[in-house]
């Protein structure tokens, strides 16, 4: 009689922190990049998304792969026009030049990538938050102070000094006895 001979699984690799996501790229490195380089730009990301779920997190990563993938694509192409002497021989060799524009397509192409996904994802993410009850916005939302709610409103305006013209309480009667004078000046004007 045989007993089955018990085989260690394979040691998987540790997430990214952030929600107990899995964003593990490192399968997406090629050699001579830096996995910190990679690593950083991954938390970057859960830092400023915050993605939720299945999809919102395949979306991040798409965002992500396509970051990286344009910024290879760049390096490419630096190291394509560098290589050559004279540029305007790069560019007359029809090999070069293909390989220039098959570059250049490809940065083109992980911009448009990016740019899909992350509009996706603030949809999504916009979405979600309008469905969230409201006592649960406002629990997220920071408290932050109304100060022009808190400024006391003025109290009731202050009599206005005498004019130098009018004197004390004369004044008052002084102003009851112009008014009539000015009415019977136009009615004189207007005879």
């Amino acid at each position: 009689m045989t007993r089955p001979v018990a085989t260690p699984k394979p040691a998987a690799a540790p997430p990214v922190s952030g929600r107990n996501l899995r964003l593990d790229l490192r399968p997406y490195l090629i050699h001579g990049e830096d996995p910190a380089e990679l690593e950083a730009l991954t938390q970057a990301y859960l830092d400023q998304y915050h993605p939720l779920g299945a999809t919102e997190e395949w979306l991040l990563r798409t965002m992500l792969l396509a970051q990286w993938n344009k910024q290879r694509w760049g390096r490419l192409e630096t190291q394509l026009l560098d290589s050559a002497p004279d540029l305007l021989a790069l560019l007359r060799d029809p090999a070069s030049n293909a390989l220039l524009i098959q570059v250049q397509r490809r940065l083109v192409s992980e911009d448009s990538r990016h740019f899909r996904s992350l509009a996706e994802l603030r949809r999504l993410q916009k979405e979600r938050t309008a469905a969230e009850p409201p006592a649960q916005q406002k629990e997220k939302a920071p408290v932050t102070e109304n100060w022009v709610r808190s400024v006391k409103p003025p109290d009731a305006p202050a009599a206005f000094p005498p004019s130098p013209f009018q004197s004390g309480a004369g004044a008052s009667a002084g102003q009851a006895q112009a008014a009539p004078n000015l009415s019977a000046g136009r009615t004189a004007r207007a005879s």
